[in-house]
């Protein structure tokens, strides 16, 4: 069922981007309350890290941010689908997270958090 809600409307727009060369630390602070951060190298997308992965770094005693730390199993969809897309290609592949792409650039992510923002979005379109 087609929910005529763009996975533009619930993305998260503003989400924190470090570089290979950070430190771990670096990337801590940059991830602080959000629930991801992009991590680049050299302008390229290498993946993204959360809290967990964060955390999991430093009780291993490392400094800095490391290839097999990053979540690179994840979807990406374009702007304009609909959230019912989302919503299948989430569940489909167990994602936790979903890069949001216009014209081929990363101009977002989906956290299962952002999936809360649908019921609210809905409520305003019934209402309108």
């Amino acid at each position: 069922m087609k929910l005529n809600v763009s996975v533009e409307e619930i993305m998260s727009r503003e989400f924190p981007v470090v570089d290979m060369s950070q430190k771990l630390v670096d990337c801590a602070n940059a991830v602080g309350g959000n629930s991801v951060c992009l991590v680049m190298n050299n302008g390229n997308f290498r993946g993204i890290i959360s809290p967990k992965e964060v955390i999991s770094g430093f009780l291993n005693g490392d400094e800095e941010i490391r290839e097999k730390d990053l979540i690179k199993d994840m979807g990406s969809i374009d702007a304009s689908e609909d959230v019912s897309y989302l919503l299948k290609l989430m569940e489909k592949n167990g994602l936790q997270f979903v890069l949001v792409r216009k014209e081929g650039n990363v101009i977002g992510v989906v956290t299962r958090q952002d999936l809360l923002k649908i019921p609210y979005l809905l409520n305003n379109l019934l209402m309108a």
